[in-house]
């Protein structure tokens, strides 16, 4: 009786570690399970890693995929994406980086050779070509204000020249229906002295003595 227990517990074992593998082999047969952590057993009965963490970094682990600069454990990681990277394992630093002879590509995001010409992006051509639009419009804009305010400043100019010799016409036309304009001295005339001028005065404010008839006549209105 007890051989027959101890039979039976041995093959319950044997049924139970059998196939209770890793990834790529055949998972336990009778709970369908996998040692590796984050793994499945698939429709075919094998181990696999889930579709979370693809990265099958050994028997025993599967991870998720790392980009460039992110936190990493194994290189497998970091090569999962970027075939040229791996994961630097230093005590202070443990990060993807780019091989020896690589660098990384802001546009790409991928680690290229440092002889390789970096890509033009086609993003940046979009936006270029509004700025560029935009620059040209606002010089066309000033362009056009500056050319309406020098027409505005020459039309007025034109206006006030044309008031001006219509004025200067009209001053001539009524001096000339008045009589002559007496013109002033020029350098060549001979200016009297001072003497002579004040003689002139003087004459000019004395009357002249009255005749001899003037004097007769008062005479004999005062006899009267």
């Amino acid at each position: 009786m007890v051989t027959s227990v101890l039979l039976i517990l041995l093959l319950l074992l044997n049924l139970i570690s059998e196939g209770w593998n890793h990834v790529g082999q055949p998972c336990n047969k009778i709970f369908r399970l996998c040692l590796t952590s984050n793994s499945y057993c698939d429709k075919e009965n094998i181990c696999r890693c889930k579709p979370d963490y693809p990265v099958n970094v050994s028997l025993h682990s599967c991870r998720k995929g790392k980009l460039y600069s992110e936190k990493c454990d194994y290189t497998e990681e970091c090569s999962y994406y970027d075939p040229n990277s791996y994961c630097s394992q230093l005590p202070y630093r443990s990060i993807c980086e780019c091989h020896t002879g690589f660098i990384f590509n802001e546009v790409t995001k991928i680690c290229e050779s440092v002889g390789k010409d970096t890509p033009k992006s086609s993003n940046l051509v979009f936006p270029t070509a509004i700025g560029g639009s935009l620059a040209l419009a606002s010089i066309l804009f000033f362009c056009l204000v500056a050319w309406q305010v020098c027409k505005r400043q020459n039309a007025r100019s034109r206006n006030f020249r044309r008031d001006t010799s219509s004025r200067s016409r009209y001053q001539s036309t009524y001096l000339e229906s008045q009589g002559a304009v007496p013109s002033a001295p020029t350098a060549d005339e001979t200016l009297p002295t001072y003497d002579t001028a004040l003689s002139l005065k003087i004459s000019e404010d004395c009357e002249p003595p009255p005749s001899y008839e003037e004097v007769i006549g008062q005479a004999q209105l005062s006899k009267t």
